[in-house]
């Protein structure tokens, strides 16, 4: 069996996204937990679902992770970690230029806590 930490793709097609701070509006869509979604991603494939997390964007990155950490290189910097869904074609403008930015270890990367509504799609790598 494999656990919900091995490499699990899971892309959203993000269709909308809002900030979690802006209040509690009710999304299309199955509202799912991380790890309702990592214990039978399979339920899920090909539907549309809410899932609320952290957004984290830098080079190369764009997913919603349960948490953010810090990743022990620089003071302060934080990465994406538990569960890891890959968010494909990004975000929109407006939210992205309102998140936390940091740039301690190379280019500046966007950090928040959002509320994405999108498609999911899921295939797994070994």
């Amino acid at each position: 069996m494999i656990n919900r930490y091995s490499i699990l793709i899971v892309v959203l097609f993000i269709l909308l996204v809002s900030a979690v701070s802006c209040g509690r509006q009710q999304l299309n869509g199955q509202y799912v937990t991380f790890d309702q979604l990592f214990s039978s991603p399979e339920k899920y494939n090909g539907k549309y679902i809410t899932l609320e997390g952290f957004y984290f964007g830098g080079f190369e990155v764009c997913v919603l992770s349960e948490i953010l950490d810090y990743s022990g290189y620089a003071e302060g910097h934080l990465v994406p970690k538990g569960g890891l869904v890959w968010i494909e074609g990004g975000i929109p403008q407006g939210v992205h230029d309102g998140l936390y930015q940091q740039q301690m270890m190379g280019p500046t990367e966007r950090y928040g806590k959002v509320r994405v509504w999108g498609k999911i799609r899921t295939s797994w790598r070994v």
